[in-house]
């Protein structure tokens, strides 16, 4: 099943980020697609949830570009200080829940996708990368299984990958 959702990924990965911060593979969580936009151009983004500075936004913008280059490490130390700075950006806690998740730092990921949702709580990403982190990292379907469901709810129209997902933890469950 994990080859499955792997492939899944892809897939999914490909209609959800076209344009993207991140091109992640295929066992990657995506970087946030509706809140990587330093400009907060998605629907439901507030000004809570992303850079309202010009100065933020071109740190913000920073940070996504050290991300999409594989420069982790510089990434992290730019929102760490972002967040510092301007706390409650649910975007920046968000990629760098992502950073953590790809490093294996997992409990920090989860602090982080949860930061963001206590910023946002209508953040499609941050339930999507936290449903994604339980199911697969942290091996909690139950937990996974509310945070698909609420992306789902979130979405203007249903993904049919993470409905796959959603109709495998039930059955698991």
């Amino acid at each position: 099943m994990n080859s499955f959702k792997s492939a899944g990924f892809a897939i999914a990965l490909a209609l959800l980020l076209g344009g993207c911060a991140s091109s992640p593979s295929k066992d990657e969580a995506p970087v946030a697609a509706d809140e990587s936009s330093a400009e907060g151009e998605s629907s439901g983004s507030s000004s809570a949830s992303t850079p309202a500075s010009a100065e933020d936004q071109r740190r913000f913008r920073a940070a996504l570009g050290e991300l999409q280059a594989g420069n982790l490490e510089s990434a992290e130390q730019m929102l760490t200080a972002l967040l510092d700075a301007s706390p409650g950006l649910a975007a920046a806690h968000n990629n760098l829940g992502v950073i953590y998740r790809r490093t294996g730092r997992f409990s920090e990921a989860e602090q982080q996708y949860k930061a963001a949702l206590a910023d946002k709580s209508d953040s499609r990403d941050a339930h999507l990368n936290l449903g994604i982190l339980y199911d697969i990292y942290l091996q909690q379907p139950a937990a996974a299984l509310e945070h698909y469901q609420r992306y789902q709810e979130l979405s203007g129209e249903p993904d049919e990958e993470v409905a796959l997902w959603i109709t495998d933890l039930e059955r698991r469950l």
